[in-house]
């Protein structure tokens, strides 16, 4: 009997020495917290998560965890476990302080996963009252095409620091930028396997009008001068287009360019025009009409114009998921008319462990019928389909460089005859000193278009464009 009773003191003695050493709640908050100042967003996640799962937590820690918890899961990329936390954490704030931090890291983690109208909604009642509130409005207005609208918050922060103030002044540039008068150069060359080249040299001018208000509208003017090129003539377009750009309201945007161009003796009309509604974060609409010229020599020749007519729509089923359905009309001078449609499924890219880098995928499809088939002036079969994956890689260089990849195959069919397709593209995105702005597009693909198609064909393009503010 002396033997289980000692038996069963030393499992009491045990089990409550065991019982004294695991953590409480408040020890595994400040662990979380010295796991964030130490840049361990994973272990500082793991010790939040253990803290929230004691049943005894009280209101204040339990917004405390789930503060941490977000930062920790927003820094891991997982930004839509950082929305569920915080908008946890912001049902408990108690202070204006309390509630406005919590604010402020749901935003931050809604303007991450692309979903800036609710942020901006989010973030409206505290205005400019902190830095960090002026940060996530600035990226929210300028992802959703409201610079303008920004202008008041530019001044409120002139001098900052530490990485909110770096993150404020490469914000405020971009906005800057694109409230400026500025000027812009663009150089675009094309070869296809048909021997086709294609040489554009274009320069413009953008003179934004006054921000805020209803309506916001900025003045455009530009000039091209195109060579084509085949095995056995060429020609030379030029062209003068001017037009404007609106934001209508906070939901719409369109874009109206009417111009004309000429060549040898031929002179034209040509222009385009599109429309924008974002209905919210998940819908929107769009609509856009196109005129221009075949860039083909035998289409020249034979003064041959097409018009395009694009309806579509945006829809977000899922955090990371978009499709963009389209349908569309085109008219050609010759007598020729088409029906198509295409769509685009995209996974946005996700944060991966590679510092600063990102992968996705996408989807794309597209059909048409041509009512008049092959004339040999362009590209024109009777039926066409198209189905490709792609694979999307984005690395950014600091605030100021983004890098872009795409990879990807698939199939096309060109009249039942079906034969591979790919498609390569690097994009290079980035400013200038100065403020400026420099672009670099380089692809490569298989598609076919009006100027060239079918079993073996591919083509190469090439495009730099530098835009710079200037005063007057």
């Amino acid at each position: 009997m002396k033997g289980i009773g000692l038996a069963l003191t030393l499992c009491a003695i045990l089990s409550g020495s065991a019982w004294a050493e695991e953590p409480s709640a408040a020890d595994e908050i400040r662990a979380g917290r010295a796991a964030l100042v130490a840049e361990q967003p994973d272990k500082a996640q793991t010790s939040f998560e253990a803290a929230l799962a004691h049943g005894d937590l009280s209101a204040d820690d339990r917004f405390a965890a789930l503060m941490g918890l977000g930062r920790a899961q927003a820094w891991l990329g997982d930004y839509s476990g950082a929305t569920d936390a915080f908008r946890g954490a912001l049902t408990l704030a108690q202070s204006t302080e309390d509630k406005q931090a919590a604010t402020v890291g749901l935003a931050r983690a809604l303007n991450a996963n692309e979903y800036y109208g609710k942020a901006l909604s989010l973030l409206a009642p505290y205005s400019s009252s902190s830095l960090e509130v002026a940060v996530e409005t600035l990226r929210a207005e300028k992802a959703l095409g409201l610079e303008d609208l920004s202008v008041p918050m530019l001044a409120t922060f002139p001098d900052t620091a530490g990485v909110q103030g770096a993150q404020f002044a490469s914000l405020k540039s971009d906005i800057e930028f694109i409230l400026a008068n500025r000027l812009a150069g663009q150089f675009t060359y094309s070869g296809d396997s048909d021997g086709l080249t294609v040489i554009d040299y274009g320069l413009g001018a953008t003179a934004p009008g006054t921000p805020a208000g209803d309506v916001f509208e900025s003045l455009t003017a530009a000039t091209h001068v195109t060579t084509i090129v085949d095995r056995v003539t060429s020609d030379t377009l030029s062209s003068i287009i001017v037009g404007t750009h609106l934001r209508i309201g906070n939901a719409q945007h369109a874009d109206i360019n009417l111009g004309g161009g000429s060549v040898g003796a031929w002179n034209f009309f040509e222009g385009n025009a599109s429309w924008d509604y974002r209905i919210d974060d998940a819908y929107d609409l769009n609509a856009s009409l196109d005129r221009s010229p075949i860039l083909t020599t035998a289409a020249i020749a034979d003064h041959v114009l097409f018009s395009t007519y694009s309806l579509g729509a945006g829809v977000r089923p899922a955090d990371k998921l978009y499709f963009d359905p389209a349908v569309f009309h085109q008219d050609f001078s010759d007598g020729n008319t088409r029906n198509g449609a295409s769509l685009r499924i995209v996974l946005s890219p996700y944060d991966i462990p590679l510092p600063s880098s990102a992968l996705g995928a996408q989807i794309f499809a597209r059909v048409f019928h041509s009512e008049q088939p092959s004339r040999g002036l362009y590209f024109n079969p009777e039926d066409y389909s198209q189905a490709q994956l792609d694979m999307i890689a984005v690395h950014r260089f600091g605030q100021d460089w983004t890098l872009r990849a795409l990879a990807g195959g698939g199939y096309q069919s060109v009249d039942g005859s079906v034969a591979p397709s790919y498609d390569v593209q690097l994009s290079l995105i980035g400013k200038l000193p100065g403020n400026g702005r420099g672009e670099l597009h380089l692809d490569r693909n298989s598609f076919a278009s009006n100027s060239g198609g079918g079993s073996g064909y591919w083509i190469n393009t090439v495009s730099v464009s530098v835009s710079y503010p200037f005063g007057i």
